[in-house]
Formats: C-alpha cells, sequence, structure tokens
C-alpha cells in the first residue's frame, strides 16, 4: 500500500511511474495512468474492508465469500471508467490538421478518411445482406421447384433415366399415355383385335 503511495506521488511530482513511462506520456494519458492507480488502490481498500467482515451463519452457508460477485461487478465498473474518460484512444491533439497546399494537393485529414472508410464499410455490409437475402430467396425458390418435380412430377434432377435430350414435349407422353391406356380398355380390345 505504501509503495502504491510513493509510486502516485513520485507521478504528481512528475517522476517515473510504471518503469519510467510517465515521463513520456502526454498529459491526459498520465491522467488516466493516475486515475487507473487510484482505482487499483481503491479496489483493494474495499477487498480488504470486506474481508475483515464477520458472516452470519446464514451467509456462511449460502456461500463462503458473497462479497466476490459485489466486488466483480465494481471491479468491472471500475475499471471501464478510465476507458470512458481516455482521450489517447482518438486523433485528437495528434496534428490532424491540414494546411492549405496540402488541401489543395487533394491530402485528406484523418477525419475525412475515416468518415469516408466508414461510410464504405457500412454500405459493404449493406450489400453483403442484400446479396445474401437474395441468394436465400432463390435457394427456398429453388427448393419448391425441387419438391413440385419430385412429388408431382416424379423427377429427380440426379436420375439418368430420365436426364437425356429429348423432342418431346409433355402434351405427347399425354397423348402416348391416354392412347395406350384407351386400347387396353375391353371394348377397345374387341374392336381393334377384330
Amino acid at each position: 500500500m505504501e509503495a502504491v503511495r510513493g509510486q502516485r506521488s513520485k507521478s504528481d511530482s512528475g517522476g517515473s511511474c510504471n518503469g519510467g513511462q510517465c515521463g513520456t506520456m502526454l498529459p491526459h494519458q498520465k491522467c488516466a495512468w493516475l486515475l487507473l492507480e487510484n482505482t487499483v488502490d481503491s479496489i483493494r481498500r474495499v477487498r480488504s474492508f470486506l474481508a475483515r467482515l464477520p458472516l452470519s451463519p446464514s451467509e456462511q452457508a449460502l456461500s463462503p465469500r458473497p462479497h466476490c460477485r459485489i466486488m466483480r461487478k465494481l471491479a468491472l465498473a471500475v475499471l471501464l471508467l478510465p476507458l470512458a474518460a481516455c482521450h489517447s484512444f482518438t486523433w485528437t491533439g495528434h496534428g490532424t490538421g491540414l494546411s492549405a497546399e496540402q488541401r489543395q494537393n487533394g491530402i485528406k485529414d484523418v477525419t475525412a478518411l475515416s468518415n469516408k472508410y466508414e461510410t464504405e464499410t457500412f454500405f459493404k455490409d449493406v450489400r453483403r445482406r442484400i446479396d445474401g437475402r437474395n441468394n436465400a430467396f432463390g435457394r427456398d425458390l429453388m427448393a419448391i421447384q425441387d419438391f413440385i418435380d419430385q412429388y408431382f412430377w416424379n423427377y429427380d434432377a440426379n436420375d439418368p433415366a430420365v436426364n437425356y435430350p429429348s423432342n418431346t414435349t409433355k402434351f405427347e407422353h399425354f397423348g402416348r399415355f391416354t392412347l395406350i391406356t384407351a386400347t387396353s380398355l375391353p371394348p377397345v380390345d374387341e374392336l381393334t383385335s377384330r
């Protein structure tokens, strides 16, 4: 605990912290680093305080360490705070402005390039989704057609007995069927055989 306080006082006075990294940090990075150190120190104090609390018999029967769940939630919330406050994840303050000569030569600044990239990425995803929906719709229509072929026409695309080139239409097949069926009836058979 004293080592952390000594380390914090060194970083406040501009000394080295975390192996000499504070000397090379920007002011907002030092602020985030100090906030993280204070957060870790606070978590250690709360954990030591909660560890010293006596547990009632009913709490001991339920869980040997009931404060662990609360501590996990608290640690997650406290660790996310420095990330929300840290400005070093953006291009702010990194000299993104362009001179008039650079603009005249067609050079774009980081913000314009970032916006263009985000827009292209968004519309690429939109096009991918549209293509996927169209392909899924076509696949489902073909599944319906396969169902009709199989159960109405008794046709299988992988059956070599029917998959050959032919000039015969459905009407010709129907005519042949009608003629053969009609000639097999007894009265027609009597007429044709005499």
